[in-house]
């Protein structure tokens, strides 16, 4: 089966990137998304197919400042720093996000979309940014499903940042304890949705409040 090439340079994107972050020491990294406004910064866990890009891609345009639509790399100190490449967006989330398509840099050529964030309303972070997180948002998708919000207890919410985790293998003791650490301190709410556009809004207008 013949694929298109885009699927080929998102996973080559994919691997270099994580490999960078894996070779920082001291660091835990974190398969989520992560976005700002003003002094909050998101992250959001979730697995590959889920929807953290569309989700990303979203929030950025409704404002957010997009860190990164695939790694969290999270610091002793609680900060995430920023790996803020294009967002990759799948041929099932193009219809969603329709008027997006002119901040694709492959022009449509690719099978998928390469979303340049600084093309969107939030724009990106500094490549090393770091920020503190303040909330974690665990999203679940289910088609046709109202908005709800629910807040899962610190011990959900690190049970859903160790298996996100791309290096608690290696991190051990030390990683379990700082992502539970993260789960502690940090707000969190998981949120189920069916509509990437109506979930970034209920969030700018909940964290920005």
């Amino acid at each position: 089966v013949e694929r298109p090439a885009g699927d080929a340079a998102s996973r080559i994107v994919t691997a270099v990137n994580r490999e960078a972050m894996l070779s920082v020491s001291g660091v835990d990294v974190v398969h989520a998304a992560v976005a700002s406004l003003g002094d909050v910064t998101v992250v959001i866990p979730a697995h590959s197919g889920s929807g953290k890009s569309t989700l990303s891609a979203a929030l950025t345009a409704a404002g957010f400042t997009y860190f990164s639509d695939e790694l969290a790399p999270i610091h002793p100190d609680l900060t995430v720093e920023a790996f803020p490449k294009p967002i990759v967006v799948g041929p099932g989330s193009m219809g969603v996000l329709k008027e997006l398509a002119s901040a694709d840099i492959g022009d449509g050529r690719l099978g998928r979309w390469f979303l340049e964030p600084d093309r969107l309303s939030g724009g990106r972070a500094l490549v090393g940014e770091r920020r503190t997180v303040t909330h974690v948002v665990v999203p679940r998708y289910s088609p046709g499903a109202a908005t709800a919000v629910r807040v899962p207890s610190p011990g959900e919410v690190a049970a859903t940042l160790f298996v996100s985790s791309f290096n608690l293998a290696t991190r051990k003791r030390t990683g379990l304890e700082h992502l539970a650490s993260v789960a502690t301190r940090a707000a969190a709410f998981e949120v189920t949705h069916s509509d990437a556009h109506e979930l970034a809004k209920l969030l700018r207008d909940r964290l920005s409040a």
